[in-house]
């Protein structure tokens, strides 16, 4: 017959593989999904970026504008407006371009502190469970 101090030893290393089992799925579960989740936030700017672009050329598209007897009504701005018009209409693209990237940037390196806090994290208690 076992001693009570082989029983607790031996309900503490049940417990310590219960725990170490559900350590071990979280790691599975959080390398999984972390670069699904980064792939489906990097699809989901480049969709954005597309409608974007998509909305740019319907806007110069409605530009036109047609009177009761279907004709075109030329533009009452001058070809001066016009440009500065399409310049400023170019400096928002170019800022929004660069704001996604600052943003994508940001994404990326949150994940990456993310992950090596999580690293951190299972070390600490590995090593908790190893003692």
């Amino acid at each position: 017959m076992a001693s009570n101090q082989e029983l607790r030893t031996i309900e503490l290393e049940k417990e310590i593989a219960v725990d170490k089992g559900k350590g071990d799925l979280v790691e599975k579960l959080v390398f999984i999904l972390f670069p699904v989740c980064v792939s489906a936030i990097g699809w989901l700017l480049t969709q954005v970026n597309d409608l974007s672009d998509k909305v740019t050329v319907l806007e110069n598209k409605v530009a036109i504008v047609v009177n009761a007897e279907n004709k075109a009504i030329p533009t009452q701005g001058t070809t001066i407006e016009l440009e500065q018009l399409r310049a400023s209409a170019m400096q928002a693209r170019a800022d929004m371009k660069m704001e996604l990237n600052t943003l994508i940037t940001d994404v990326k390196i949150g994940a990456m502190q993310e992950r090596a806090d999580i690293k951190a994290r299972l070390q600490v208690l590995e090593d908790r469970y190893k003692r």
